[in-house]
This record gives C-alpha cells, sequence and structure tokens, in this order.
C-alpha cells in the first residue's frame, strides 16, 4: 500500500464537483447547449452507438439547435462539413426551421 504521508494529492480537491450524471448514473459534467452541439458535429456521425440509436441523436441535434442561435449552428455545421465524412450535417441544418 503506498504511503499516504509520501502520496498527499490536492489535485482531487481543486476539481469542480460534479453537476449531473451520464447514461450509467455515475457523476458527470453537464455540458452547455453549444458544447453539446459542437461535440456531435466534431464526433458524433448520426449513427447508432451503444446508447443512442441515430433517430435519438438527430433529435437531441436539432433539440439542441433550438437553444443555440442561428449563427453558431451555421458556424459548427460549415465546420463539421469540411471534416471527414460529415457533411450530412448540412443537411440537417437545412432541415431546422430556425
Amino acid at each position: 500500500m503506498a504511503n499516504k504521508n509520501l502520496f498527499k494529492s490536492t489535485i482531487g480537491k481543486l476539481l469542480p464537483t460534479t453537476n449531473s450524471v451520464n447514461e450509467e448514473r455515475a457523476p458527470a459534467y453537464a455540458f452547455t447547449p453549444k458544447h453539446r452541439l459542437a461535440q456531435y458535429a466534431a464526433t458524433g456521425c448520426l449513427s447508432a452507438t451503444f446508447y443512442a440509436s441515430a433517430q435519438e441523436q438527430l433529435a437531441t441535434v436539432l433539440e439542441l439547435c433550438r437553444e443555440v442561435e442561428p449563427d453558431f449552428i451555421a458556424k459548427t455545421a460549415v465546420f463539421a462539413a469540411g471534416r471527414s465524412t460529415r457533411e450530412h450535417w448540412l443537411n440537417a441544418v437545412e432541415a431546422i426551421e430556425l
């Protein structure tokens, strides 16, 4: 066992407390709508994942788009469309009624 006098750490004490839970009900940090939309655009491919179907992901993206400014949505779509095979984000944004 590690000697607690030698290996004291204050790093964990400096972290902010969690304010949400994840899909497994473990402590987590909630992101702002802008952050969540950007995360979906940068990493999501609107296809089935372990936790959500493509339809659920699209519904979440559309809901997030209702919560942020149209200018941010457009910039996010252009960013995502320029990366890899995420051009479907432009199609998704065109379908949104702002």
